[in-house]
């Protein structure tokens, strides 16, 4: 079976670089120990996904200026409060609640939110998340098609399969579902990180509880987050203080 075309899902990424860096001793975006800001190294991460977002606070504007072409700074005015102004501030613009641009102007149907400071985690432990997710999704979407079961029987009922010939057909054999409802997490050695896959049926749920320091943290600890082992590729602990 080959997907619709038009059912390919839209994944944002988010990257969260507006932080004072207190304990670091400035803003972490513009730290550079050796391969270019930090801002850089984490977007190039994303690079997979569009459209991409960083949330800009402390040194905004020097931090922005670094951002290439087609990237969408998203200015949040109260980073001082913590990480969840920043997410919520991405959230807005990706539920079209604030203009950014017309990059955002499309419906989203999951963000991958990473962080600036997090120098090991490279562009394959955010592919892995984001192709399990895509599995399961399409896997999901198979088991519409193929597998409705006849009431009489129990067996898959062909005959009620969905067809892959007509628009109709689309609701059935379309990820887009699976994906909006999806919450996903890197794990390293089975401890949670970033990056965090939301689904954009979560948004508003996670928008309610982004406060402080927090994040999504109090949203995933009350739902199903599916957990992508990614210890093999990187150690996914951030870093607060410059090294030695």
């Amino acid at each position: 079976m080959t997907l619709f075309p038009s059912t390919r899902p839209r994944i944002a990424g988010v990257l969260l670089a507006a932080g004072l860096g207190r304990r670091f001793g400035g803003p972490k975006a513009l730290a550079d120990t050796g391969s270019g800001p930090w801002v850089l190294r984490a977007l190039a991460t994303l690079d997979a996904l569009d459209p991409r977002l960083v949330v800009v606070g402390a040194a905004a504007g020097d931090v922005a200026a670094l951002l290439p072409r087609g990237v969408v700074a998203v200015e949040n005015p109260d980073f001082a409060g913590g990480m969840g102004s920043s997410l919520a501030a991405a959230l807005r613009v990706l539920q079209g609640e604030c203009g950014a641009g017309s990059a955002v102007d499309s419906t989203v149907d999951a963000a991958v939110i990473m962080l600036v400071d997090l120098p090991d985690v490279s562009q394959a432990v955010v592919n892995r998340v984001v192709r399990t997710v895509l599995d399961g999704a399409r896997s999901a979407a198979r088991n519409r098609i193929d597998g409705a079961a006849s009431p009489a029987t129990g067996r898959p009922d062909r005959s009620s399969a969905v067809s892959h010939t007509r628009p109709a057909g689309e609701a059935a054999n379309s990820v887009i579902p699976d994906i909006r409802s999806a919450l996903a997490r890197a794990t390293f050695s089975g401890r949670p990180g970033h990056p965090v896959l939301i689904g954009a049926d979560h948004f508003a749920g996670v928008l309610a509880v982004s406060t402080g320091d927090h994040g999504a943290r109090d949203y995933l600890a009350t739902h199903p987050v599916l957990a992508v082992e990614c210890g093999d590729l990187a150690g996914g602990a951030d870093v607060d203080r410059k090294p030695e």
